[in-house]
């Protein structure tokens, strides 16, 4: 009876153990098909053959142009914001298939309609960090030549007379941004604090690169004076901030696209029509250049790596997660007047 009853007690156990991790991502139990022997990376050095295209969070889309939006659509907030993450994470999707899907691939993981993409998109989510970082001198001097950087310095005049501290520093806690007000101009940079993810995403989707859109600012820009706006035509500045990682966690390219654009283009269709592909572009040109076929053939030989990790997998009876830790906190609806703190 005593081994009867200890039997029952460890089967109770197993099963309760087994419930409590069935909403979550999981590892599959190693075995002789998937066993980590088996998983061997053959990418060659310095050759990138795939590419995953990350959209924005919710949270992290900024925008002072949604009331114009709604006045000209009827579209409410989270449609708005749903339609431009869309429409921007297309467009960063097409101009990387330009660039690299001759010889390579290009996919995304915007697919709202599949709930094991959805979870493998929040677990990518939940294993990075958004830290405002100074834009690197390449972007800044690209922006020099687009005479955007001028609309910027016009801006730090108009809005603070006075120089800034340069030792300022800006980062994301608990879904709020923080800033302290700095000359440098910046970009919202995005780091890796779960290795993990990087080697069980690249061995899942076949990816090398992970280009992330980290956040988007809309905004009238700044400098503008008030005959502009009386008019009606005034100009406006779309802001991505991106960050490029390889599947081994190495930074291949990180900062801000930027472009301008006016103030009578108030819906997301346009929007995603006329100004993304622009800062798409801009994006995608920080890819690696693809290599030619002969390039290839000289490359060294392919390096294999064992992973850690088998492919990470949705449970069969996943259940929704508790709604204070599933669901994120949202920005309030309107205009955030903040979003040039760190320019």
């Amino acid at each position: 009876m005593r081994k009867i009853a200890f039997l029952l007690f460890c089967s109770f156990g197993a099963l309760q153990l087994v419930n409590a991790q069935s909403s979550t991502l999981y590892i599959e139990e190693e075995t002789p098909e998937n066993s980590n022997e088996n998983l061997v990376d053959e990418k060659r050095n310095d050759e990138y053959r795939k590419v995953l295209v990350i959209p924005f969070e919710n949270r992290m889309y900024r925008s002072d142009i949604d009331k114009k939006i709604y006045e000209k659509t009827g579209k409410d907030f989270k449609t708005i914001r749903h339609e431009i993450r869309k429409g921007l994470n297309n467009n960063v999707f097409i101009e990387c298939k330009q660039s690299y899907d001759q010889n390579y691939g290009v996919i995304t993981l915007f697919n709202e309609t599949d709930p094991e993409t959805m979870q493998d998109l929040r677990y990518i989510y939940e294993s990075i960090a958004y830290k405002y970082k100074e834009l690197p001198v390449e972007d800044t001097k690209e922006l020099e030549a687009k005479g955007l950087m001028k609309v910027m310095d016009k801006a730090k005049q108009a809005f603070d007379p006075e120089p800034a501290p340069t030792n300022g520093s800006t980062t994301l806690k608990n879904g709020q941004i923080y800033t302290v007000n700095n000359t440098v101009e910046k970009y919202m940079h995005t780091s890796i604090t779960n290795p993990n993810m990087l080697e069980a995403i690249s061995s899942k989707y076949d990816v090398d690169l992970f280009v992330f859109v980290n956040q988007l600012d809309l905004s009238a820009a700044p400098g503008i004076d008030q005959r502009e706006f009386e008019s009606g035509d005034y100009r406006r500045l779309a802001k991505v901030h991106y960050t490029i990682i390889d599947r081994m966690g190495n930074e291949i390219n990180a900062g801000a696209a930027k472009t301008l654009f006016s103030s009578t283009v108030n819906s997301p269709s346009l929007i995603s029509k006329i100004v993304f592909p622009r800062v798409a572009t801009q994006i995608a040109n920080k890819l690696p250049a693809v290599k030619t076929p002969e390039e290839r053939a000289n490359l060294p030989e392919a390096k294999s790596i064992t992973p850690t990790l088998s492919l990470p997998k949705i449970a069969k009876n996943k259940k929704d997660p508790p709604a204070e830790t599933a669901k994120k906190k949202e920005e309030k609806v309107g205009e955030h007047g903040d979003i040039f703190d760190d320019y």
